[in-house]
């Protein structure tokens, strides 16, 4: 298992952060995000590899997308909890990172600590991991940061993989993969302020977990043209 780390070469009184998400486009938002934080941060891409990574050191803070491939958020969460429990480690604080469903906020489970909902803002996400740390996080300042505009070429790669993965699950009949493509769509292109993608995949979650096959593919033609746009 490789481990991504924003910090390399960082000191060992820094806190450690585990950042746990399959979406590379926003593992790379948070990185450049955490670029003036005080604190080191640790990436990985899947379920299992966070509760490996886990396991094997010690950290104060995880950050822990709920739809893992792999291994479901919660399933992690509590896989983590066991660990401590075996080593007889304290509790860390394990925050959610989640989109929320098509109406609104979901409940975590028991091993999270909160939840640090999709969109997030780059003073949220300090904030978050500032008072979970109980360490002072970095001042963002206002408006969009225009650095960002290097990573929407990550973003608009993640956005036609995930794509062509909702394509594949409409073609055999597989709505529920069909959504939670849709449902990270909407997470990470929320997340770096395109509205327009995050709507259609929105939409595209919607119908899909609504059992509406046709307007899935709808929804996903008007995605993957807006992606064809904002790329030319």
């Amino acid at each position: 298992m490789t481990l991504q780390s924003a910090t390399p070469g960082s000191g060992p009184t820094r806190p450690r952060v585990l950042v746990a998400d399959d979406d590379r486009a926003l593992r790379a938002l948070v990185e450049f995000h955490f670029r003036d934080a005080p604190w080191e941060a640790v990436f990985v891409a899947d379920g299992p590899a966070a509760v490996e990574a886990f396991a094997l050191a010690p950290w104060d803070l995880v950050l822990l997308d709920l739809q893992l491939p792999g291994l479901h958020g919660t399933e992690a969460a509590r896989a983590m909890r066991r660990a401590e429990a075996e080593q007889g480690r304290a509790p860390v604080p394990i925050l959610a990172l989640s989109a929320g469903g098509p109406d609104g906020p979901v409940t975590p489970g028991p091993d999270f600590s909160g939840t640090l909902p999709k969109p997030f803002t780059r003073q949220a996400l300090l904030d978050a991991v500032g008072t979970a740390l109980r360490a002072p996080a970095p001042r963002a300042g206002q408006g969009t940061d225009p650095a960002l505009l290097h990573l929407l070429p990550r973003l608009y790669d993640s956005v036609a993989e995930l794509a062509a993965e909702a394509a594949a699950g409409l073609d055999r009949g597989d709505l529920d993969a069909a959504a939670r493509a849709g449902h990270k769509m909407r997470g990470a292109t929320a997340c770096f302020g395109v509205r327009p993608l995050a709507d259609a995949a929105a939409r595209l979650e919607r119908e899909a977990l609504d059992g509406n096959p046709a307007a899935a593919a709808l929804a996903l033609d008007t995605l993957t043209g807006l992606l064809e746009t904002s790329r030319s």
